[in-house]
């Protein structure tokens, strides 16, 4: 009915008075979304400029399978958000790191940390929906991973290191929200410690400033940090400190607490540049801070000859 121009119903009607992009998820049976008719009016549609999300492949009702399934609600969702949505980052490479490493003391016990990867993943969800090709580098990760990203997956500082130098080195934009350990085991054990045998004796080795390295040898990249800080009253000064000792375009600070940073859905931030200057402050869901940061980055981008 909508390749024909008809308007039979209050649906019909709004559609044909529409002049937004539209987006159109189906859901039928395999047979009848192969049909040469129904193909002929998606074409039809496609050439007008509405937009398809789906259908996917699957269980369909009673024992059916095939294509014909609706869309994800996150894929229709992500959809939705591209058309309304600026693409300020439209083909920008971007790296994005995220959740927390994990450093093995034996086969079963490791020093870890409390992230969940939850800012990381709304900056890869924002990027997307702008137009950005991303790269996510995933540590531990207590949410699930966005679709239609590259992922890399790491457990230790050391294996995010080496994936960040491999690659990071061509893009555009690469943003350090994972929550990397600053020591490793030195002396990791083959075998399960037991407790019988004593208090161990654990060796704690620095790892390596991935941030600081990436960021003064890749002046051409867009650099941003992340630093999670548990004091209110020291807070944009020491985010200040590493902004600068860093050497990267933009700090985002993370104050870490009861009802905001790891663990919650809300992020009580502030960004400071490159010469430790406070440029803005932001609370609210980690989502809408995601895209407050972008909206830093993309500007700057833009300033930028």
């Amino acid at each position: 009915h909508l390749a024909d121009g008809r308007a039979e119903s209050l649906l019909l009607t709004t559609v044909l008075a529409a002049s937004c992009p539209i987006v159109i998820a189906p859901a039928m049976h395999t047979e009848m979304w192969d049909n040469a008719a129904t193909q002929a009016n998606v074409d039809t549609l496609v050439s007008r400029g509405f937009l398809f999300v789906g259908p996917d492949s699957g269980r369909l009702t009673g024992a059916d399978t095939g294509v014909g399934r609706l869309a994800d609600e996150d894929a229709v969702v992500d959809a939705v958000f591209e058309q309304l949505g600026p693409r300020d980052f439209d083909g920008v490479s971007v790296v994005v790191s995220a959740g927390g490493t994990r450093e093995p003391i034996d086969p079963i016990r490791f020093i870890g940390n409390r992230s969940t990867g939850e800012m990381g993943v709304r900056l890869v969800e924002a990027l997307r929906r702008r137009g950005a090709i991303v790269t996510l580098i995933a540590a531990h990760l207590e949410v699930p991973v966005p679709r239609g990203v590259a992922v890399v997956q790491v457990s230790t500082a050391l294996e995010m290191q080496h994936a960040v130098t491999t690659h990071g080195h061509k893009a555009d934009v690469f943003i350090s929200a994972a929550a990397v350990s600053d020591y490793r085991v030195a002396n990791v054990s083959a075998s399960k410690l037991s407790k019988s045998a004593g208090t161990p004796l654990i060796d704690l080795v620095e790892n390596p400033d991935i941030l600081s390295e990436f960021a003064h040898e890749h002046r051409s990249t867009f650099v941003v940090g992340f630093a999670a800080e548990t004091s209110r009253e020291t807070f944009v000064e020491r985010v200040a400190s590493k902004a600068q000792s860093k050497g990267v375009d933009l700090m985002v600070g993370n104050l870490v607490g009861s009802e905001t940073g790891f663990g919650n859905t809300v992020a009580d931030i502030v960004l400071v540049d490159s010469t430790g200057a406070t440029v803005s402050d932001f609370h609210g869901t980690k989502a809408s801070a995601a895209s407050h940061i972008l909206d830093y980055v993309s500007r700057q981008r833009a300033a930028t000859p």
